[in-house]
């Protein structure tokens, strides 16, 4: 059932036409996971490698948990379900919302 909502969760289009870059929903969920870290919307560097935290942020995150990359030393990133509050990139919407505001004060 977990696989089953991953591949929905991937497959996702809701926001298309409104993201320059195309939808690519990041996140990461391990199985055991025992650790829920929630973030911001993902950056360009993650929306483009499709890695979560794959910037300084998550480098210092990792480090605070403890926590490398291939599990050699302490945490690995399948310990924990990492998950942002938007799952895509959403440059559009923050543009649009500058936009908007300077019209505002015009």
């Amino acid at each position: 059932m977990l696989e089953a909502l991953i591949r929905e969760a991937r497959r996702c289009r809701v926001c298309a036409p409104h993201l320059p870059l195309g939808p690519r929903p990041v996140f990461m969920v391990g199985a055991g996971a025992r650790l829920l870290v929630v973030g911001q919307a993902p950056g360009r560097r993650v929306h483009e490698t499709g890695i979560p935290w794959n910037d300084p942020s998550g480098e210092q995150l990792r480090a605070w948990l403890r926590m490398d990359r291939d599990g050699t030393e302490g945490r690995n990133e399948q310990d924990a379900l990492t998950v942002t509050d938007e799952t895509c990139h959403p440059l559009y919407f923050r543009e649009r919302s500058k936009a908007r505001t300077a019209e505002l004060q015009r």
